[in-house]
């Protein structure tokens, strides 16, 4: 199997270039992708010659390893690769994508159009663990595969920020994850100014013919707006022209609970959504108000459940040490930790609960805001923990947070379409999960994929589901395209077809979520 994989950064724009063996038999895989031997690979000796200056070549091992462990997630590291390529501008990655149609080309003619292995993925900061993968005016241009953190800091020392992760990593804007971490980032000022994706004035991309154009809501304003959602269908984009704002010092910390307090954390969570919800409350929303972060652990070693509330308020209450408003008061806790926050450093508090070097897989599915559907929720999920053996380094959570339809509504318009489907406050309820050993992969994705499906069934039955997924927490089994309703995926899929009409993004590109099986 061939496989490339780019990676684009900020001074750099860096692109990964993996290559696999034909695979033979069924020989042990992480995330379906083959641990066999390299074989030498025309494809990546072309490369080298036709790009001598920046192309690493798995020879050059002190360069290639510090690459790969620029990786979150350790399923990520262990990914066989041939080649990496790293262009330091938008017309030398133009020359790449160039060089790769030219082989999707030929390798399709060859095939008759029956194009199994892909031919390259998109690398960015490298978060994600899915393997192969406005008070005034104002903008800010940054490069792709940028980490959260080092934008955050620059901004905070301007007094300016923009919507986008709340992990000090996962500010990462590659074709990967662009338009899946980036795409639709929930942040701490989602309220205020609504989505990641809703936030991107500009995008400079490569197309598949290898030009470069910059696309806006007035030029190119079809694949600009598939951009804000649509994952890695249509392009390469290597530079964002963000909307910023006015930004001061947050509230925020953290609450950590026993697993015995679980049923108040669960009623918090439902009203908290129906805070957030004018239409239940009657009154208008606080925008200041973050959404909870509310987390379910169980920690194997330990034998142990613990409840972890992350709370924010985008602006520092006028009386020192006085909490805004939360159902989470109530919760007796181990321990407590509030206080000022800029947003980077509340950024790396969140972040330092995800270390790198692990596996991680994430799944997650969506339902309304009815508190016994939430309570079924969690009773799903502890009765999962029974069915799991003992599995080294175990750990285990459930995440949920509410995302209201007046959120997805601000900003530049987007593609996931909550708001045209639902008026309702949802809850995105989410899993992560870390283990130490490759063998124990199957056990851990099977067990998470039967949970959600028990979840679905569960919320199908009362009325309360909802087809969205939020995108940056989906497994690479989900397909969260479909979830933005009809109208929205066959937008999607013609501007694939515009810009993209033989399919180098969809089959020839490795990573994200496509609209390949029905284009």
């Amino acid at each position: 199997m061939t496989l490339l994989l780019f990676s684009v950064g900020v001074a750099t724009v860096m692109v990964m270039v993996l290559w696999f063996a034909q695979r033979t038999g069924t020989p042990p895989q992480v995330c379906g992708q083959s641990q066999n031997p390299l074989k030498p690979n025309p494809v990546i000796e072309s490369l080298a010659t036709e790009l001598s200056d920046v192309v690493l070549l798995r020879g050059n091992t002190e360069a290639f390893d510090k690459s790969i462990e620029g990786y979150w997630a350790q399923q990520e590291r262990e990914v066989t690769q041939a080649a990496i390529v790293q262009p330091h501008n938008a017309s030398e990655l133009a020359k790449v994508v160039a060089f790769l149609r030219r082989e999707y080309d030929m390798q399709c003619l060859h095939k008759e159009k029956q194009f199994d292995d892909v031919l390259f993925a998109i690398r960015g900061g490298g978060r994600s663990p899915v393997t192969g993968s406005a008070s005034a005016s104002g903008e800010v241009s940054v490069g792709v595969g940028c980490q959260w953190i080092d934008v955050s800091r620059i901004l905070d020392e301007e007094g300016l920020n923009v919507v986008g992760g709340r992990s000090s990593e996962s500010f990462q804007l590659p074709v990967d994850l662009t338009l899946t971490v980036y795409a639709e980032d929930i942040c701490f000022f989602t309220p205020q100014f609504g989505l990641g994706c809703s936030n991107v004035l500009e995008y400079e991309v490569v197309l598949a013919s290898g030009e470069i154009i910059t696309a806006t809501a007035s030029s190119y304003p079809d694949i600009s707006k598939a951009l804000k959602g649509g994952s890695d269908n249509f392009c390469v984009v290597t530079r964002f022209t963000l909307r910023c704002f006015p930004s001061t010092d947050i509230w925020f910390g953290f609450i950590h609970a026993p697993g015995s307090q679980s049923t108040k954390a669960l009623t918090a969570v439902h009203e908290a959504a129906r805070r957030a919800d004018s239409k239940m409350n009657g009154t208008d929303a606080d925008p200041y108000a973050a959404g909870a972060i509310t987390c379910f652990n169980y920690v194997q070693a330990m034998g142990i459940r613990v409840i972890s509330v992350y709370l924010g308020y985008t602006k520092v209450p006028e009386i020192s040490g006085q909490w805004p408003k939360s159902g989470y008061a109530k919760l007796w806790r181990y321990w407590s930790d509030f206080k000022i926050h800029s947003q980077t450093s509340a950024s790396n508090v969140i972040s330092s609960t995800s270390p790198a070097g692990q596996r991680w897989p994430f799944a997650t599915t969506t339902i309304k805001n009815d508190l016994s559907t939430i309570m079924a929720t969690y009773a799903i999920f502890d009765d999962s923990i029974a069915t799991l053996p003992k599995i080294k380094g175990f750990f285990y959570t459930l995440n949920m947070q509410p995302l209201l339809p007046s959120w997805v509504k601000k900003g530049e318009p987007s593609i996931p379409g909550i708001s045209e489907s639902t008026s309702d406050a949802l809850i995105i309820v989410s899993f992560s999960l870390r283990w130490d050993r490759a063998e124990d992969d199957s056990q851990v994705s099977n067990t998470i994929r039967k949970v959600i499906e028990c979840i679905d069934a569960a919320a199908t039955e009362k009325g309360i589901s909802h087809p969205y997924r939020y995108l940056n927490y989906c497994a690479n089994c989900q397909r969260p395209l479909e979830g933005y309703g009809e109208k929205n995926f066959n937008f999607l899929r013609d501007v694939s077809r515009a810009y993209d009409p033989d399919g180098l993004f969809q089959r020839g590109c490795r990573g994200g979520f496509k609209l390949e099986s029905t284009i």
